[in-house]
């Protein structure tokens, strides 16, 4: 008879511990299920953790991701070598995806958090202010100078290699590169 309540018993913890883990999964995927990209986002910047970072058209940045807002991403590379590394801001829309790099494989699935406001027009004008040397990209097209100005909706690069000045449509521009932080 002993026997028999020892095995209902341990019949009974492992259907509460299979419940368990099912509830467990239930709510985790729901919880996936009600993810945006920009929760995961700010998740992985939370965790602090390296990520690759891959962008529509086909690049890939190993980074941690720095700071976020409803429009922007800022990065900074992992240092090489030489302890070199760059910023990188980019449109979220220039963003195809994003994975942590490493042994992070724990879900980055979380309840969407206010964010502070920066814009790509924000951080170009920051960048005019300290004369920074940039590369913009803008789909495939990319152009290197220094940014002079920031207008409603048009940045001016000047000192561009051999061209002068040149002119890009403010919302063209998905992706920033620059060697000072933010």
């Amino acid at each position: 008879m002993s026997g028999d309540l020892d095995r209902d018993l341990a019949d009974a913890r492992a259907a509460a511990a299979a419940r368990q883990r099912r509830q467990t999964r239930q709510s985790r995927r729901i919880l996936a299920e009600e993810t945006t990209f920009v929760s995961v986002l700010a998740e992985l910047s939370r965790r602090g953790v390296e990520v690759a970072l891959e962008t529509a058209i086909g690049s890939r940045h190993m980074c941690r991701i720095e700071r976020l807002s409803d429009e922007v991403v800022v990065v900074s590379t992992l240092r090489g070598t030489d302890g070199a590394g760059t910023t990188i801001a980019l449109r979220h829309t220039a963003i195809a995806a994003v994975r942590p790099i490493g042994d992070d494989a724990e879900l980055a699935i979380g309840e969407a958090q206010e964010l502070p406001t920066i814009t790509m027009t924000e951080v170009l004008t920051e960048l005019a202010d300290r004369d920074v040397a940039v590369m913009i990209r803008a789909g495939a097209t990319t152009w290197s100078g220094r940014v002079g100005a920031v207008g409603t909706d048009v940045v001016t690069l000047t000192g561009v290699a051999g061209q002068g000045v040149f002119y890009a449509r403010l919302e063209s521009v998905s992706e920033i590169v620059f060697s000072a932080s933010l």
